[in-house]
């Protein structure tokens, strides 16, 4: 009994690192052009929703944001999430290099560089670029 609690706490702990190890984040630093302003609908946190403006920031003032893209081929990731942990499967305990999760579930440079155009094109400017896997 004991041992099946440990090696479940162990699969949800080795999941879980899985995962946060694998997520790719895009961070980007922008700043916005002064008298420029865009609403993008659908992309606003429920919290936020509810807050109210107290006054205008500053045309100077730097916008750190970070952006995060969804994995591609999610429905491939969680199959072979399962099959990781699945000891009837051939992938079982078979984990991917960083390097093989990238070329498999990262966005691609064109997809990259269509949100860095996109942002861009909404009067921000660019300044730092990381991608980590």
């Amino acid at each position: 009994m004991q041992r099946n609690l440990v090696r479940n706490i162990l699969f949800i702990v080795t999941s879980l690192l899985l995962i946060s190890a694998s997520l790719l984040a895009m961070r980007i630093v922008v700043r916005a052009d002064q008298n420029q302003h865009n609403v993008l609908s659908g992309q606003v946190a429920p919290l936020i929703q509810q807050a109210q403006l107290l006054q205008a920031a500053s045309p100077s003032q730097q916008l750190n944001l970070s952006i995060g893209l969804q994995l591609r081929n999610q429905a491939n990731f969680d199959s072979l999430l399962s099959a990781i942990y699945d000891p009837q499967s051939l992938q079982y305990h078979q984990y991917l290099t960083p390097d093989q999760f990238t070329q498999l579930f990262a966005p691609t440079s064109d997809q990259v560089q269509q949100v860095v155009s996109f942002l861009q094109s909404q009067g921000l400017t660019i300044t730092n670029l990381t991608i980590t896997s």
